[in-house]
Parts: C-alpha cells; structure tokens; sequence
C-alpha cells in the first residue's frame, strides 16, 4: 500500500507529499494513500519546467514523491524517496532525516548541475520505490 510505503519513507502526520500524476484513477488511489496515512497531499504540473519543479520542491520540502515510472527521472536526482507505479518489486524507500547534516536541505533540486558554494548537496543517489497502480 502507498501508505506503508510513505511512513516507511518518514512520513509523519501533517508533512507534504509531492506528486505528479496523470488525471486517472492512480491520481485518486494516490490521494487518498497519502490522507491515510496522514499526509498532505500536493500536486506538481507535469508541464512545469525542471526549474520551476526544483523551486517548488525546496518550497515544499516534501518527504517523498508519488509519479508514474514515465516521470520518475525528474526527479532521479533531488535526494528524495521516488514512488513509481510501474510495480517493480522489492524497492526500498531511504528514509530522509530533515535534521540530518547529510541531507540539509538546500535551495535548489538537484536538476541545477552543481550546489551553490558552501552548501551540502542532497544530490546522492536514492533507491526508488515502486507501487502497482492497484496497491494503493
């Protein structure tokens, strides 16, 4: 279920989770996985600009991503737990520490090439975590 998959990710009741979604039914499973287990659900638009996604993430600084395996790779970099529903088995989600000096957050994704100077980079690789478009 999306809700394991988000607590398993470090979400905690009233924190935001990021999605990019088609407008079908995985976008409704999606919302209603994240308001069960106490999230904050968030729309990105698919037709933002990779610059503009970035702004929006550090803004919102959200604890994990919900997307279709077709979009995932907008976000392979930013340092966040990637939710596909492309129904890969056995991902693990990596659980972000928002206080952890390895994970600061910085202002900006990593789409930008290179962190700004003096600033600790989220920008390593994180495990993906998959979800079949039926077990939300």
């Amino acid at each position: 279920m999306l809700g394991d998959l988000l607590t398993a990710a470090g979400l905690q009741t009233g924190q935001v989770v990021a999605a990019m979604l088609p407008n079908d039914a995985i976008t409704v499973a999606a919302l209603f996985g994240t308001w069960l287990a106490g999230g904050v659900y968030t729309p990105l638009n698919p037709r933002a600009a990779d610059a503009e996604l970035a702004e929006q993430l550090a803004t919102l600084r959200p604890v994990a991503v919900v997307t279709t395996g077709r979009s995932a790779h907008r976000f392979a970099a930013c340092g966040l737990p990637v939710i596909t529903d492309n129904g890969r088995p056995g991902a693990v989600c990596r659980r972000r520490r928002p206080n952890d000096p390895n994970t600061t957050p910085t202002s900006h994704c990593c789409s930008s090439p290179r962190a700004p100077p003096g600033s600790r980079s989220r920008c390593r690789g994180t495990p993906r975590c998959s979800i079949s478009s039926t077990a939300c």
